[in-house]
């Protein structure tokens, strides 16, 4: 499957910036937290970290959708600190569906707000761009989105939220990549 997500090309070394604590409006700061985002194959691939990964959803009450595979993490001293789930859907020509890529992303709870579900998301839209130039078409996005401050990380990627806007009840938010 891996080869059908075209993941591969993409590893990134990310360092989150310097964190205000926004509730306390602290001047304290948070030290930075190197992390590496590691693509779905090359050296080693991800399966040693698809149960830590399965665990991140399972801790924050999150299913990745039908399909969906492991396809980035955040890494941060060889442990699991953030996951990104993929999968690809053909699209059909004669009906005009666009071929999309569904995609899950999940942080641990004591790193959230400091980028990591940005990077991952930053990478998958670069993956996704050269998978987009390879085929001569764009890609459609799409996340189901049931947390506000997800939505809000999209929002700020530029994702479009529908007519009606994102809510609850109408969560899914996308983004053609060319």
């Amino acid at each position: 499957m891996s080869a059908h997500l075209a993941l591969s090309a993409i590893g990134a070394l990310a360092i989150a910036g310097l964190v205000r604590n926004a509730k306390s409006g602290s001047r304290y700061k948070r030290k930075p937290v190197r992390y590496t985002i590691e693509p779905q194959e090359g050296e080693g691939g991800l399966d040693e970290h698809l149960n830590e990964a399965l665990d991140l959803l399972d801790d924050a009450n999150i299913k990745a959708s039908p399909g969906e595979e492991l396809a980035f993490v955040a890494l941060y001293k060889g442990d699991v600190i953030g996951a990104l789930f993929a999968s690809d859907e053909d699209g059909d020509e004669d009906s005009g569906d666009q071929p999309k890529r569904r995609f899950t992303v999940v942080v641990a709870p004591e790193r959230r707000g400091m980028g990591i579900a940005w990077q991952l998301v930053e990478v998958l839209e670069e993956s996704t761009a050269e998978l987009a130039a390879e085929r001569g078409h764009s890609i459609l996005l799409e996340a189901w989105v049931v947390n506000p401050h997800m939505a809000e990380l999209l929002r700020g990627r530029e994702f479009d939220e529908g007519h009606r806007g994102w809510s609850q009840d109408d969560p899914f938010m996308s983004k053609e990549i060319s």
